[in-house]
């Protein structure tokens, strides 16, 4: 008998045969550690990151075409 393990996550759907009374799935992150990763957001200083994006000079590398000189002189 083959049976399907759909869950809520959606990324195990695979058919699997049975074993006895239990139904087989693929390994998951345990929910401790998932918590432990969403409180690393938590420390970043959004100031000093938007300070940081607002005073920068913005350098491209790409070649000045001549058009683009004949403005300045």
């Amino acid at each position: 008998m083959r049976l399907i393990d759909g869950r809520r996550d959606g990324h195990n759907h695979e058919i699997r045969l049975s074993q006895g009374s239990r139904i087989g799935a693929d390994f998951q992150m345990d929910r401790r550690l998932e918590i432990g990763a969403a409180h690393l957001a938590g420390g970043i200083d959004m100031l000093s990151i938007v300070r940081y994006l607002v005073c920068r000079q913005i350098v491209t590398d790409r070649s000045t075409l001549l058009a683009e000189l004949d403005s300045q002189r």
